[in-house]
């Protein structure tokens, strides 16, 4: 009985106790009674199985369009007068119709009112003449277990219990669309798609309702159910007790602080077992689910994620600054600008189950799925905008981050990483450092894989070629620039506009007589590049695009040097 015990399942910072037989009160440490206490909820809207409560303003009755809603200190007492003898409901009722209500609201006020810490999650215990209700009643847990049975009785055979020769229980588990019967048919067909004796079947629905109780997480923002395969029956109460503990730590404030995490209660579960040296021995089992009322729809399983796996996800994670949090724009200032370097893999990946599986080794990601990520992160923006930026703000730097390619090589080289290979590697030059157009580009030609063809490199230097001359343009007060007003109009580069773009340049270079180093050597390479070009090779919008913003951010974080050209 004790493992449907929930105290361990809750995340409980203080015990405000009072005394039902003099009012006396005070505020204990969970810990130091715990053995004394038994939680057990026995339904979101139904309070508790005994008044040992959650502290909120649902306590109390309340009126509600002129009713009276029954509070949950109420409605404890009557889900344990439901199991009680006669005997022992005639000792409990002098007992009940003795409490001040109004009394005990006032207590129950006044410690919420001087409470310092309001993230702390507080509970209500009531005791009599020294002794918490289960304790006073203790045959309840036990009797409210057993009436969980059935009263269809039919002849055959359990598939858990092989002495049982009765079945007919229901678990309550709606499945093959049996929820959709009528209740007549439902008790009929049930039996038949489930076999389960009374006593068996008692301990199943228990089972359930622990385990989307007490093992349910959250993961990028999806319902999980995490399900330990144990390979040492000796472990089994410890590992699920560390299960337990896991979601009862109060993460608020350091998800502020320190945002580059997978999930905060699968690090800290990790860890716990980690430092206890029992990761290697079980495997976990991740059960996507969606809930609504009583219906659990499992959508996806991750099976056999080995705990180590996870450990090494979230220490790579933060050795590459690497966050799979869903932020709101406003979060994310407040934490870039703490940790400037933070890269929110979500924005590039946001597919939250396949992100999931890519972590935990069940996928991996292809180069041209990258690729298609960085096109989307430039042009578009993280995974929820569906709207083209307006062409030069990208070009510009307006948003920083979906062109900060020392970011995507990052965010690249931890999906490459050894340790999980969760990717091939890509490198695309985002963190090197070059004295002059000449060395860039004889670099990444030499490295960069997309640059390996002339009709790649067309639009990487026409990037280049693009910034040279916009930046003239500007310079000579032409703050609406012809050229990138025309950049606007087409949104994006590719194969069918980016002649017209070279005409532009080369318009926008005369009128301004830019006939600079630079100028003349991208001209020379755009020219080489063009002769040396076949009919058949084509490139994708989402490499073209990559390019093209690649060459152009590439020559603006070129040292600046003298003016070229001159009026």
């Amino acid at each position: 009985m004790e493992s449907f015990n929930q105290f361990s399942s809750k995340k409980i910072d203080k015990v405000l106790h009072i005394e039902l037989s003099d009012y006396t009160y005070a505020l204990k440490d969970p810990l130091i009674i715990k053995d004394k206490l038994v939680l057990y909820i026995t339904s979101s809207a139904g309070g508790n199985l005994f008044p040992f409560i959650f502290l909120s303003e649902k306590l109390f009755d309340i009126e509600v369009k002129g009713k009276i809603k029954k509070g949950a200190i109420k409605k404890s007492f009557e889900n344990m007068k439901k199991y009680l003898s006669k005997e022992e409901l005639q000792e409990l009722e002098p007992i009940y119709n003795n409490i001040n209500f109004e009394k005990l609201q006032e207590l129950v006020e006044s410690e919420v009112e001087n409470r310092s810490n309001l993230k702390e999650n507080w509970y209500l215990a009531l005791s009599f003449e020294g002794e918490f209700f289960n304790e006073k009643f203790p045959d309840v847990f036990t009797k409210m277990i057993e009436t969980k049975g059935s009263d269809i009785s039919l002849d055959g055979h359990c598939f858990i219990d092989d002495n049982a020769s009765k079945i007919g229980f229901d678990v309550g588990l709606n499945f093959c669309s049996t929820n959709e019967l009528s209740n007549g048919m439902a008790k009929t067909i049930k039996p038949r798609l489930l076999p389960i004796s009374n006593e068996a079947g008692r301990f199943v629905k228990l089972g359930f309702e622990k385990i989307f109780n007490d093992f349910k997480f959250k993961l990028f923002g999806l319902n999980y159910i995490l399900l330990p395969t144990v390979f040492d029956a000796s472990l089994n109460s410890e590992i699920f007790d560390e299960v337990n503990a896991s979601k009862k730590n109060d993460y608020d404030q350091r998800a502020v602080d320190e945002r580059v995490m997978l999930e905060e209660d699968l690090q800290e579960l990790v860890e716990e077992l980690d430092k206890k040296n029992l990761t290697n021995s079980l495997l976990f089992t991740m059960l996507f689910y969606e809930q609504n009322n009583k219906e659990i729809v499992v959508s996806h399983t991750i099976e056999d994620v080995v705990p180590s796996r996870i450990a090494t996800a979230k220490e790579l994670m933060r050795e590459y600054n690497i966050d799979a949090s869903k932020l709101s724009k406003y979060e994310k200032k407040v934490v870039k600008a703490k940790n400037p370097k933070v890269i929110y893999i979500r924005d590039y990946i946001n597919d939250r189950l396949f992100l999931a599986k890519l972590l935990f080794g069940k996928e991996q990601v292809d180069r041209e799925m990258l690729y298609h990520a960085i096109y989307k992160k430039i042009i578009f923006g993280n995974g929820i905008e569906h709207e083209k930026r307006e062409f030069s703000k990208i070009l510009h730097g307006y948003y920083k981050d979906d062109t900060n390619f020392k970011k995507h090589q990052e965010l690249l080289k931890f999906l490459s990483d050894e340790k999980l290979k969760m990717g091939q590697y890509i490198e695309l030059g985002g963190d090197m450092q070059f004295e002059n157009v000449q060395e860039l580009i004889a670099w990444k030609y030499e490295n960069v894989e997309i640059l390996k063809t002339p009709t790649q490199r067309e639009f990487y230097v026409m990037g280049m070629f693009c910034r040279l001359v916009i930046a003239w343009q500007k310079a000579n007060n032409d703050s609406n620039s012809s050229l990138e007003s025309y950049l606007n109009t087409i949104g994006t580069v590719n194969a069918l506009n980016i002649e017209s773009v070279y005409r532009k340049v080369i318009d926008g270079a005369g009128k301004y007589k830019i006939f600079g180093k630079n100028y003349e050597y991208l001209n020379r390479l755009y020219s080489e590049i063009k002769s040396l070009q076949k009919s058949t090779e084509k490139v994708s919008n989402d490499k073209a695009n990559i390019l093209f913003v690649m060459g152009f951010t590439d020559y603006m974080n070129l040292p600046k040097t003298k003016k070229e050209g001159k009026k």
